[in-house]
């Protein structure tokens, strides 16, 4: 879990720090890792494609709605995602 996390992008390995350019948004819970790859639930620097199949995997909210998501969860809840 992070606030304000960097984005690092899968291939090119390029970093992205937090502000209006992170297609992390500003929070970030991650819930899948495995080696290199890492799958959460995080906010989105383009609200407008929240819905679409952007991400590699992760499933997107708007900021003020991850905000208030992460401030209920603690490290270790249970994640559930059903499509």
């Amino acid at each position: 879990m992070r606030e304000e996390p960097i984005w690092q992008h899968p291939i090119t390995d390029e970093a992205v720090l937090p502000g209006p350019s992170n297609p992390l948004g500003t929070r970030w819970i991650g819930f899948l890792v495995q080696g290199d790859y890492h799958i959460g639930i995080h906010g989105t620097n383009q609200a407008t494609l929240i819905g679409e199949a952007v991400s590699h995997g992760c499933v997107r909210m708007l900021n003020q709605d991850i905000q208030t998501l992460y401030s209920h969860v603690k490290l270790g809840t249970p994640v559930i995602v059903n499509p």
